[in-house]
């Protein structure tokens, strides 16, 4: 009987320290991972309070060894914006001219998009399909099993810094959190 759990690890917005801190350790420990890109800022503008500094975004030449290194590089959308606020017009540029951006940068194709504040419909789904991805992730509100919907893929918010304590942690990979997660 197989007893491995099958993960894969993602990472939000391509911080700089994605680069300096993390890449290191996917390195020495053999693993991969898929990093969601916005593609036409080179700091943070968003989630940042008065007072606080802008973290930095990745380069384009980080972005290239990562990605000649095993990394996979998906869409985040070009500004980080509320795409529920955009017309139709503007969600096909943030999403299709991301997709393109990246394909640019790393000389491959790009297969996934991760939706921003959980902004997914069924149009927004329709617009990722049509610019060439094969999937999308999401945080809030996904059917249990990725297979029921390609574009509509859960994945499990793990926030290291900020809010996931060592207990919620340990639920969240237990494999029960999904079932369990409104019960507790």
């Amino acid at each position: 009987m197989d007893t491995f759990k099958n993960f894969f690890l993602t990472f939000d917005d391509g911080y700089e320290d994605n680069y300096f801190r993390l890449f290191p350790l996917l390195k020495k420990y053999n693993f991969k991972a898929v990093i969601y890109l916005v593609t036409q800022e080179d700091h943070n503008s968003w989630g940042v309070k008065e007072g606080e500094t802008r973290k930095n975004l990745m380069t384009d030449v980080q972005i290239k060894e990562m990605s000649d290194n095993g990394i996979e590089f998906g869409g985040n959308t070009q500004h980080y914006p509320v795409l529920h606020d955009l017309d139709e017009v503007e969600k096909r540029i943030e999403i299709s001219q991301c997709k393109s951006d990246i394909e640019k940068k790393i000389g491959k194709g790009v297969v996934s998009f991760a939706y921003l504040f959980g902004a997914i419909s069924e149009e927004i789904k329709k617009i990722m399909k049509e610019a060439g991805n094969t999937f999308g992730i999401a945080t809030k509100n996904s059917p249990l099993h990725w297979q029921e919907d390609y574009f509509h893929v859960r994945r499990i918010e793990i926030e290291i810094a900020t809010r996931t304590t060592f207990w919620g942690f340990n639920r969240k990979v237990s494999g029960k959190y999904l079932t369990h997660k409104f019960f507790i």
